[in-house]
C-alpha cells in the first residue's frame, strides 16, 4: 500500500502537463475549468498502457480529487465507490496542497489545515483526517491552546480522541477544568506557539 500511495503521489497531477499545452486557446479560457477536472482521467488514460504502474495505482490516481459526497471529480463517485487506499490518498493530497504556498494565498497552518479537513466529515474520511492530525499535531500536556470561548488554556491531559483533551483556564481569578470529551461546545481553535 505505501509503494502504491508513493507511486500515485508522484504521477497524480501528471495529467496537468497536457493541460498547460491547451493553456493559450480559444477553448481553455471558455472551458478552463471543465477542462482541469478533466487532469485526473488524463493522467489515468496516460498511464493505461504501462503495465509497470498497478492498477490499484492507476485508479488512485483517478479518484485523487474525488469526495465521499461526490463533489469531486472527474467522475463525481461518492461513498463506498471511492476505494479506501483513495481516501487515505486525498485526506494527504489536500492537506498537502492547503499547506503548501500558492502564489494566489500563503499557506494553511498545519491545525487550520487539519481543521478545515475535519469540519468536512461529508467529503473526507474522518478516520484518515483523525489519523492525519494524531501524526502531525501531538498535543501535549502543557501546551497552550486557543479555545472557541476566546480564553487561552493549558492542555492537562490527553484523551482517547487527541484534540479532546482535557484542559483549565483561569475565568475570573478561578480556575476552570473542562474535559473536552464531555464538553463537545468547546473546540480547540488554535495551537499556540
Amino acid at each position: 500500500m505505501i509503494h502504491d500511495l508513493w507511486v500515485a503521489s508522484y504521477f497524480a497531477d501528471c495529467g496537468l502537463a497536457r493541460i498547460m499545452e491547451w493553456r493559450h486557446t480559444k477553448r481553455y479560457e471558455a472551458m478552463q475549468q471543465e477542462i482541469f477536472h478533466r487532469h485526473p482521467a488524463m493522467a489515468f488514460q496516460a498511464l493505461q498502457k504501462e503495465n509497470i504502474i498497478s492498477d490499484t495505482v492507476k485508479r488512485l490516481i483517478v479518484q485523487h480529487h474525488e469526495r465521499l459526497d461526490g463533489s469531486g471529480y472527474p467522475l463525481k463517485v461518492k461513498g463506498d465507490k471511492i476505494m479506501d487506499h483513495t481516501r487515505l490518498f486525498i485526506v494527504a493530497d489536500v492537506f498537502a496542497a492547503m499547506t503548501s504556498w500558492r502564489p494566489y494565498r500563503e499557506a494553511y497552518k498545519v491545525y487550520d489545515a487539519y481543521c478545515h479537513l475535519k469540519a468536512r466529515p461529508m467529503q473526507y474520511d474522518s478516520k484518515y483526517v483523525m489519523l492525519l492530525g494524531q501524526l502531525l499535531l501531538p498535543i501535549e500536556p502543557g501546551d497552550r491552546v486557543l479555545m472557541s470561548n476566546g480564553k487561552i488554556a493549558t492542555v492537562l491531559r490527553k484523551n482517547s480522541i487527541f484534540d479532546r483533551p482535557v484542559i483549565a483556564y483561569e475565568e475570573h481569578n478561578r480556575r476552570i477544568v473542562k474535559d473536552l470529551m464531555e464538553d463537545r461546545q468547546l473546540n480547540i481553535i488554535q495551537l499556540m506557539d
